[in-house]
C-alpha cells in the first residue's frame, strides 16, 4: 500500500491516489483517492504512513478548513482487498487561525491488537477500533505550541506497543507515556527535558 503525492502546507500535492501493488507483479490492484470516499472526507488529505491491520488498511487524514478556521483529524478504515471503505471517525478538531496553519511534522497511527493508537499535535491521543471504526478512548492534552524550522517527513513518530499498552510521545511532545491500550490511563510518564 502507497500514499502518492506529498504533504505541503498541511495538504497533499500532486497525485492524492493511495494505491495497492501486486509485490510479485508490479501491477496496481486497487487504487482510491480518500477524499473522494465520502463527503465527510471531502478536502482532506492523507498524513503520515498506512497501516494495515488484519483485513483494514487504517489511513490517518486531516483536514484544514480556513474558512471554518477549524483543523480535524480523522481516521478511516478501507478493506485492503477492494479498497472499499469500511468506516470513518472524526477523532478530533480544534479551532485555527487561517494564516497559521502550517506545515507540521505527520503522526503515524499504530494498529496493536486490533486497536488503532493516534497521537495528534492537536491535543489528543485516540484508541479507535480498527475492524468497526468505533471509539474506545480519547485523551485530551496541551496541543504543540509551535514547530521551530521546516517539518522533517522522517522525524514522524509513532506509538510503541508494550505488552498491554502503548509507548507514546505526548501531543505537545513534552513526556514520554506508556498508557493503558484498554482503558488510556497511564502506567507511567517521563519528560522529555
Amino acid at each position: 500500500y502507497a500514499a502518492l503525492g506529498v504533504v505541503v502546507s498541511g495538504r497533499r500535492e500532486g497525485d492524492e491516489r493511495i494505491i495497492r501493488v501486486n509485490t510479485s507483479t508490479g501491477e496496481i490492484e486497487w487504487d482510491i483517492v480518500p477524499s473522494l470516499l465520502t463527503d465527510e472526507l471531502n478536502s482532506a488529505s492523507v498524513r503520515g504512513p498506512l497501516v494495515a491491520d488484519g483485513d483494514t488498511l487504517v489511513i490517518t487524514l486531516r483536514k484544514n478548513q480556513r474558512s471554518r478556521r477549524t483543523v480535524a483529524v480523522y481516521l478511516a478504515g478501507v478493506h485492503t482487498e477492494t479498497g472499499s471503505l469500511l468506516w470513518t471517525r472524526l477523532v478530533g478538531s480544534v479551532g485555527a487561525l487561517p494564516y497559521q496553519q502550517m506545515t507540521r511534522t505527520p503522526q503515524a497511527v499504530l494498529a496493536h491488537r486490533g486497536v488503532a493508537v493516534l497521537t495528534d499535535e492537536i491535543g489528543l491521543t485516540a484508541a479507535i477500533d480498527t475492524a468497526s471504526g468505533r471509539p474506545l478512548w480519547v485523551r485530551l492534552d496541551p496541543a504543540l505550541a509551535a514547530q521551530s524550522g521546516r517539518a522533517r517527513p522522517w522525524a514522524t513518530h509513532q506509538p510503541i506497543p508494550a505488552g498491554d499498552a502503548v509507548v507514546s510521545l505526548s501531543p505537545d511532545q513534552s513526556e514520554i507515556r506508556r498508557i493503558d491500550l484498554e482503558t488510556g490511563a497511564d502506567h507511567a510518564q517521563r519528560s522529555t527535558d
